[in-house]
């Protein structure tokens, strides 16, 4: 059981391990691309996630000892446990945490193969601001990996209608929905090595969305429109 204070992340890494179990053991990381815009790690079953880049927390004088400690073991990411690397997710620093979140990603998507949310509803190239009705007077704000999201959503209305959107929004929407979150915008990769090669030349979603990812929904049953639209 999670306690009331234990955050999005550390319950989501846990719903994780309860999923995967010991064959969260056996998977390691393959490739980490930390992007201008986007981090993304592919394991070695495939499975791949991704995050913003909080580029604005590496120090301009990139050539210092405290800055080369922006960047979370150069070299030796591949062939890491992949439940070593989503443990960053937790870091309090913002490049570590963004490697950390897309390791998440990736294990959140291989777990929504394993074990889709009965609640939920997953449509396949819909953009969140599709699904949810955005009205005058509505507050667009939110991130997860400036690690303000729980206090943002604890002010949220009772009646009102969370959406939470972006490529740091992973594929296992437990600990959202247990927060009062409806719809869940979420990057789906489906070409993992494009898609890494793609941020490691700078590229954003206008270059991948696509092509080698998509936009997915993941929305509380019933959502209330049709998930066929693209």
């Amino acid at each position: 059981m999670q306690t009331e204070s234990s955050s999005i992340l550390e319950e989501t890494i846990a719903t994780i391990d309860a999923i995967l179990g010991s064959e969260l053991d056996e998977m390691t990381v393959e490739r980490v691309v930390i992007g201008l815009f986007f981090t993304g790690v592919k394991l070695s079953n495939g499975s791949t996630g991704s995050c913003a880049t909080p580029i604005k927390t590496i120090p301009e004088a990139v050539c210092c000892p405290s800055s080369a400690m922006a960047m979370p073991f150069p070299g030796k990411l591949a062939g890491r446990r992949a439940a070593d690397l989503a443990r960053e997710a937790l870091s309090g620093h913002g490049i570590r945490r963004a490697v950390g979140i897309a390791a998440v990603n990736a294990l959140a998507d291989y777990c929504w193969q394993r074990r889709p949310h009965p609640d939920v509803e997953l449509c396949p190239g819909v953009d969140a601001f599709d699904a949810t009705e955005i009205r005058k007077g509505d507050k667009v704000v939110s991130t997860l990996v400036n690690n303000t999201l729980e206090d943002l959503l604890a002010l949220a209305r009772p009646e009102a209608r969370v959406t939470i959107v972006g490529p740091t929004v992973g594929m296992q929407p437990d600990a959202f929905l247990a927060r009062g979150a409806d719809v869940l915008g979420c990057v789906k990769i489906s070409a993992p090595d494009a898609f890494l090669d793609l941020l490691a030349e700078g590229g954003s979603g206008y270059h991948f969305f696509g092509r080698s990812a998509q936009k997915v929904v993941l929305a509380r049953r019933p959502i209330g429109f049709d998930s066929r639209v693209a």
